[in-house]
């Protein structure tokens, strides 16, 4: 049986050499903290989720806040900048921030509500989540994060040579959801993670996920509650 194993192993790391791979072992790369991870750390994601949530700062519940910062974990050895579309109150955006190991976090929003909704956007309406820019500001304070004002992608015009690790959107209607997924797949490194909120409660977010994906090598997948991840597979192009 053990050299049974040798020869798979050997098998492997050859045929990961031949397609540019590299094998890597529980514990390194994108594993790092797999064997460190404990049942203590889990609770203290689910303790901090919560007393966002009960400061009123944060939508997510406790399971989406979790699977939030473990897929921006999952990204930690992905070359890219890390952005969100839909910052609102600020609340994901300071739950990325505590867990993105002092990275940048470069968060995008009107500050004033969502924009004209369409046919498939039954769900909102114009103006919902509008907030102040200056209060996000002040409770952000002190973290990794850069806001950015403004309508989606225009908001976004310096970015348009930067590339990505790890993207979350929370924007709810189908045209906003599109304009985000045309900005930000393209410039997704591979291993780069997309996270979309509103999956099943927002129609036009569903939409836009089931149409720009229709032709691509990845498959949204569905997360508890209502999230979609998307792993990058395939090289950045534009």
């Amino acid at each position: 049986m053990m050299r049974t194993r040798m020869k798979l192993g050997g098998f492997l790391k050859v045929w990961c050499a031949k397609h540019g791979m590299v094998l890597q072992k529980y514990g390194e790369g994108p594993f790092a903290d797999s064997n460190k991870y404990t049942p203590g750390d889990r609770k203290a994601r689910l303790q901090r989720v919560a007393q966002l949530r009960a400061q009123g700062q944060l939508g997510q519940n406790p399971a989406e806040g979790c699977q939030l910062i473990s897929a921006l974990r999952a990204t930690t050895d992905v070359d890219g900048d890390i952005a969100e579309v839909g910052t609102a109150r600020g609340g994901s955006a300071r739950l990325i921030a505590e867990y993105s190991n002092g990275k940048t976090i470069h968060a995008f929003d009107t500050f004033e509500g969502d924009p004209e909704i369409g046919v498939d956007d039954s769900w909102s309406w114009k103006g919902r989540y509008a907030c102040s820019l200056e209060e996000v500001r002040e409770y952000l304070k002190g973290l990794p994060v850069e806001l950015h004002k403004g309508l989606f992608p225009d908001s976004a015009a310096s970015f348009k040579a930067c590339r990505f690790s790890f993207v979350h959107l929370d924007v709810d209607l189908y045209k906003s959801t599109m304009d985000c997924l045309r900005f930000f797949y393209p410039r997704l490194n591979p291993g780069g993670i997309l996270i979309v909120h509103g999956y099943l409660i927002a129609s036009g977010v569903n939409r836009a996920l089931s149409e720009f994906f229709s032709d691509k090598p990845e498959t949204p997948i569905e997360l508890i509650g209502y999230q979609v991840m998307v792993v990058k597979l395939s090289q950045p192009s534009e």
